[in-house]
């Protein structure tokens, strides 16, 4: 549909691209986030690091965990396949998370979400399991949004600079609509890493 809509209309992808899909893109690097969260955990201590991973054709979900099997491997820690946890995308996903996280033989003491809600979700349910965080387990989720400063405790994430992905996917459509050749049509924006409560 990309592709047969994009050849006759102005289309820029934002935050999600499809492989193989030339048409212009604003977002981050998902890749270099993930590892910078995985990272982060190991530098707090943990070794037994979980993730949560969206299932289906999201290329964001792809790129996330790449960086997350990259941060552990430079850091000599060795990848589990049974400590990734892939989620379908529904309002009880982070429960489903928490539950199959509970069930792992090896309790993890991090885990990685590729996406915030997914977090927040499976953190209020591990709490309400016994679980401490960050005592027992750290968690870091990825996107920044709102419900990250109003859980408890306030989550660690990946943010992406949500006004300045919509402002330069404005201006590049609006260039498109006007008959302009778009400078740039790959854009990434820089992420930043903000700590707070759900790390140690």
């Amino acid at each position: 549909n990309l592709r047969k809509y994009g050849a006759s209309f102005p289309i820029i992808q934002c935050c999600e691209s499809k492989d193989g899909v030339d048409l212009p893109y604003v977002g981050v690097n998902d890749e270099a986030g993930a590892y910078a969260a995985v990272s982060h955990l190991i530098a707090t201590g943990c070794r037994q690091i979980a993730m949560a991973n969206a299932s289906g054709p999201f290329g964001f979900a792809r790129q996330r965990r790449a960086g997350y099997l990259r941060a552990l491997q430079a850091h000599g820690l060795t990848p589990d396949s049974a400590m990734v946890i892939e989620y379908n995308m529904g309002e009880d996903s982070g429960e489903m998370v928490a539950r199959r996280l509970m069930d792992l033989p090896r309790r993890p003491d991090g885990i990685f979400f590729d996406y915030d809600v997914v977090a927040v979700g499976a953190q209020r349910v591990l709490i309400e399991a016994g679980w401490r965080v960050p005592e027992d387990v750290a968690i870091v989720g990825f996107d920044g949004s709102d419900m990250t400063l109003i859980c408890t405790p306030t989550l660690t994430t990946v943010a992406q600079p949500a006004y300045q992905i919509g402002l330069r996917s404005a201006e590049m459509l609006f260039a498109l609509l006007e008959g302009r050749t778009l400078e740039e049509r790959q854009v990434t924006l820089d992420f930043e890493l903000k700590i707070r409560q759900s790390t140690r």
